[in-house]
C-alpha cells in the first residue's frame, strides 16, 4: 500500500510491540512517501529506542532541511545532546529554540540551568526572571531564582525569594525548600540559621539525607561528636548512594582513633564516588 498514514500508524503499532526495526521500515518507507514533521520524531524514538542517539540527530538535523525554522526540532536536537551530556551543543540549540520561539518554557528553563552549573549565576538569573516575567511561577521556580541571587551576591533578594517559595510550595517540596536556606545561611556565615533550616528540612523530610550530613558538619564544628556521627550514619542509611556521609564518618573516626571503622567508611564513600581524591 502507498498511504502514508497508514505506514505511520503501522510503525507507531510496532513500536508499541517493541519491535523497534519493523518499526523503522515503516517509518522509513512512510518518510519517503510524504515527509511529515511527526514521523520524523516517530523515527527519532525509535533510534533512541535502539540506543543509537547519533543516528536520530542526523535523522532531526535531515528534518531540519526539510523543515526550516521549526522550533520543535531544534527543541528535540537539544534534547538528545542533554542525553548525551553535551551542554555546549544543547545550550548553542536551546538558544536557537529561543531565536524562533522567544515563549519556549522548556528552552529558557535549560539554559537558566545549564547557565547556574556552568558558574554563570547571573545568567540564570536573567532567564529565571525572564520565566517569571511570562506568569508562570512555582515554588521551584522561586527557589532556583533565590539560588541564583545567592550566587550573585543578592542575598536579600536570596531569602525573599525563598520566602515567596515556601508560600505557594506543597509539603512534597517544603523540605528542598528549606535545605536550599540552610545554604544559603551557612554561605553567609549565620550558622545558626543554617542548623534551625537543616533541622526543619530533615523534619519535613526524613529521607532527605542531604540536611543530615549538613546537620552532621555543624555539630562538628560545635564539637558535638556523638551527635555528628550519628547524623552521618542516619545520611547513609538513608541514601548509601551519597558519598559525603560515608567520608565525613571516616574522617570523625579517624580523629577519634577509630581506624578500622574509619577504613570501611573511606571504601564505601570510593565505591559511590571512585575519583574522589581526598578519599
Amino acid at each position: 500500500f502507498k498511504s502514508w498514514l497508514w505506514k505511520r500508524r503501522l510503525g507507531q503499532a510496532y513500536y508499541k510491540l517493541g519491535l523497534y526495526r519493523d518499526a523503522e521500515k515503516q517509518l522509513r518507507s512512510s518518510l519517503k512517501d510524504q515527509p511529515m514533521l511527526m514521523t520524523y520524531f516517530d523515527l527519532a524514538k525509535v533510534y533512541l529506542k535502539l540506543d543509537i542517539p547519533n543516528t536520530a540527530l542526523d535523522l532531526l538535523h535531515q528534518a531540519g532541511t526539510t523543515f526550516p525554522r521549526e522550533p520543535r526540532i531544534l527543541l528535540s536536537i537539544a534534547r538528545v545532546y542533554d542525553m548525551l551530556g553535551d551542554t555546549e551543543s544543547s545550550t548553542s540549540a536551546y538558544k536557537k529554540v529561543l531565536s524562533l520561539d522567544s515563549s519556549s518554557l522548556e528552552a529558557q528553563s535549560n539554559l537558566a540551568l545549564n547557565a547556574f552549573y556552568s558558574d554563570n549565576p547571573e545568567v540564570a538569573l536573567r532567564h529565571y526572571r525572564r520565566l517569571l516575567q511570562s506568569g508562570h511561577a512555582s515554588p521551584e521556580l522561586w527557589s532556583n531564582l533565590g539560588l541564583a541571587c545567592f550566587h550573585s551576591s543578592q542575598w536579600d533578594m536570596s531569602l525573599s525569594c525563598f520566602s515567596r517559595a515556601l508560600q505557594t510550595c506543597s509539603p512534597s517540596t517544603e523540605g528542598d525548600i528549606w535545605y536550599n536556606i540552610g545554604l544559603v545561611g551557612v554561605g553567609i556565615g549565620d550558622l545558626s540559621l543554617a542548623y534551625q533550616s537543616f533541622k526543619i528540612s530533615e523534619t519535613l523530610d526524613p529521607s532527605h539525607a542531604e540536611s543530615c550530613t549538613n546537620l552532621g558538619v555543624l555539630d562538628l564544628r560545635k564539637s558535638a561528636t556523638a551527635s555528628a556521627r550519628r547524623h552521618f550514619e542516619d545520611a547513609k542509611r538513608r541514601a548509601p548512594h551519597l558519598w559525603e556521609p560515608a567520608y565525613n564518618l571516616a574522617l570523625l573516626m579517624y580523629k577519634e582513633g577509630d581506624l578500622e571503622t574509619a577504613s570501611e567508611n573511606v571504601r564505601e564513600a570510593l565505591m559511590a564516588h571512585p575519583t574522589h581524591a581526598d578519599a
